[in-house]
């Protein structure tokens, strides 16, 4: 009899063939499209279903009705497949297609004014950077999305954003901020598995507090709900929370006790990888116990999952083997382990390894050689006795060349210590004075990059002033004087030079107003960026994305900040404009915690950043970065875009 697991395919390849015929049969029963629309839906639906289960199936379902909406020119059919795609290669951690498709999905959602899919697709974007470790950029897509939800008030979305936040905050350690936004989603009462859920977290972040007793608490509560339901999956998170805090406290009993019932419930759900990691644990557990071959007997199981299911990380279970061999003094045995520990991950933890090797060895040759060592003690007695039996003569010798010897040591080494406390101080006064020299470089730095800014400043300025008052008026002047002509002679080409000159004349003025630097103690700064945006729009042919938040918090950062910012934005978008050949442009200003973050990202041709020298702009935009002690990443590939990313400390410079 077939289990269920095996039956699966069969399923899929069936609807799958089903799928294929279903138009003929159809045909003429409908319109064409209607029929290839409702075909890529019913793709698109299977593929969502084994999103969480099988996401094999849920890039085959996906690819195939991304080629079927493509030849239909079907919009929504190519937005829901990118997303799908997007969200299954994330939860495989393949970045890069996940990437690529999320954005794709994205610009297609905002051009179908589908809010629901933008919610969706920027949910994954936060995703697959808190996965990658990029946790400020995860944050700053799941805030996008929860604010978009938030307007079309999408309950179940805000919730499992609110936890999303909160949970990246778990990860950057920011326990306050994290339980917040658990109990913040936990008020939104949401159903029971989503609660049961939120306790395991609030119980997850006392665990890490070491507040054990608050985490044991939530912990049953959540383990509670999930009996209520019947749910067997529900069970598994506050279980696997419940015994690393009983490891932590080293009740390994009751670790244990919960270790096999995770373990029951994980084999009645073929859960292989979730197995793999119990057996492990419950190795770890027979280990602190001092059950060896308990241990061994787990970690054998835990390691034969992890080859069928070519587990990444199989050699920390052969670490985890070896030490049980080296304790149990099965010394063969552990240095067995630790060589393939060596072969799988020969990088990882050089220095240990070898310490490792080295006593291992030592003792496998120690008791290899037990017998040897045996009969050279009974060797040694011999010559001991030998000894005794000397004369005094040879004695007294032997005693006055041992006192020679030591006084000579004592010497000797009375000497190497003044040498090297003379090398030490060498060495700590050479250091100070690179540290001061290293100093007085930096303070130069910064002063020739601010003399630099300000002199440029100043530049802007007067060319701005000449503009204004010399070219700007020259050109009024001509224009009033050809009106005049114009208004004695009908002239069309006349008019044509007039408007001409009107417009190089606005042209002028708003270029003088660029570049006069910006009035941030009058004006708004996000007013101010918003403005100098809008005026680049009317003015080129390209979309320009700009998100901002807190708007009150970034209106109020030190002035030096918002003005090198503002610079740098301009020096950017004259990049974009003169090099990048972009129809779209995305600025994303945030503040979050002690730092700001600007990311502006560009779909145009790209450079290749190992072989383009830095032109005048981008050393402008390293130096204001590198006056705010600021750090800059540019992403870019040859017709791929570019993606700059700015972080700067928020502090009164």
């Amino acid at each position: 009899m077939k289990t269920l697991h095996t039956l699966i395919p069969t399923f899929h390849i069936i609807t799958l063939i089903f799928l294929s015929y279903f138009p003929v049969t159809c045909y003429g029963q409908s319109d064409k499209n209607d029929q290839s629309q409702h075909q890529i839906d019913s793709l698109l639906s299977l593929a969502e279903e084994q999103l969480s289960s099988s996401t094999e199936f849920t890039i085959t379902y996906a690819d195939s009705a991304l080629l079927l909406s493509k030849e239909g020119n079907y919009t929504s059919g190519l937005a829901r497949s990118h997303y799908l795609l997007g969200a299954a290669y994330t939860i495989n951690g393949d970045f890069d297609p996940a990437r690529n498709n999320l954005n794709t999905a994205l610009q297609l959602y905002d051009k179908l004014d589908d809010q629901r899919g933008s919610v969706r697709s920027n949910r994954y974007l936060g995703r697959l950077y808190q996965y990658s470790g990029h946790r400020e950029q995860a944050l700053r897509f799941y805030i996008s999305a929860l604010k978009l939800a938030e307007q079309i008030n999408w309950s179940d979305e805000i919730i499992n954003l609110t936890n999303n936040i909160g949970s990246v905050y778990l990860d950057q350690q920011h326990y306050d901020k994290a339980i917040e936004y658990f109990t913040r989603c936990l008020e939104m009462a949401p159903d029971k598995s989503i609660t049961s859920i939120l306790l395991s977290n609030i119980g997850l972040v006392y665990r890490n507090q070491k507040k054990y007793d608050h985490a044991l608490q939530y912990i049953e509560k959540s383990l509670n709900i999930c009996y209520e339901m019947g749910d067997i999956t529900c069970e598994l998170i506050p279980l696997g929370i419940a015994i690393s805090i009983y490891m932590d406290l080293e009740k390994y009993s009751l670790a244990l006790k919960y270790s096999h019932e995770i373990m029951k419930k994980q084999e009645q759900l073929n859960l292989k990888k979730g197995l793999m990691v119990t057996y492990n644990r419950t190795g770890l557990l027979h280990w602190y116990m001092l059950q060896y071959d308990s241990a061994i007997n787990y970690f054998e199981k835990s390691l034969k999952i992890g080859k069928e299911t070519n587990y990444s990380s199989q050699h920390l279970i052969h670490a985890n083997m070896a030490f049980v061999y080296k304790d149990a003094k099965k010394y063969k045995q552990a240095l067995d382990h630790v060589l393939i520990h060596v072969k799988l991950k020969d990088s990882l933890f050089t220095h240990e390894k070898n310490r490792i090797t080295e006593e291992l060895l030592a003792k496998y040759d120690a008791e290899k050689q037990l017998k040897e060592i045996e009969i050279l003690q009974k060797e040694k007695e011999l010559q001991e006795a030998t000894l005794e039996r000397q004369s005094l003569t040879q004695n007294v010798a032997i005693v006055g060349a041992a006192l020679i010897l030591i006084v000579s040591v004592i010497i000797l080494i009375n000497y190497q210590q003044k040498i090297k406390a003379q090398i030490m101080l060498s060495i700590k006064t050479k250091e100070l004075s690179e540290q001061k020299k290293m100093e007085l470089i930096r303070e130069n730095e910064i002063k020739s990059i601010k003399a630099n800014i300000e002199g440029q400043e100043k530049e802007r300025e007067r060319i701005a002033q000449e503009l204004h008052d010399g070219v700007a008026g020259n050109l009024a002047g001509i224009k009033l004087v050809l009106a005049n002509l114009s208004g004695k002679e009908q002239n069309q080409e006349l008019n044509k030079v007039i408007r001409n000159i009107d417009e190089t004349y606005h042209e002028v003025r708003t270029l003088s107003h660029h570049l006069i630097p910006p009035k941030i103690m009058e004006n708004e700064f996000i007013e101010l960026i918003k403005n100098y945006l809008d005026d680049l729009k009317r003015s080129h042919l390209f979309e320009i994305h700009f998100g901002y938040h807190p708007q009150t918090e970034l209106n109020k950062l030190p002035n030096q900040i918002k003005t090198e910012v503002y610079r740098i934005i301009q020096e950017l978008m004259n990049n974009i404009i003169k090099h990048a050949k972009a129809d779209q442009v995305d600025i994303q200003l945030t503040k979050l915690n002690e730092s700001l973050n600007l990311m502006v990202e560009d779909n145009g041709v790209g450079f290749d950043a190992s072989a383009t020298s830095s032109g005048i702009g981008l050393n402008n935009i390293h130096s204001r970065v590198k006056l705010l002690d600021g750090e800059i990443n540019i992403d870019t590939t040859i017709n791929r875009g570019t993606i700059v990313d700015i972080t700067i400390p928020v502090v009164d410079i």
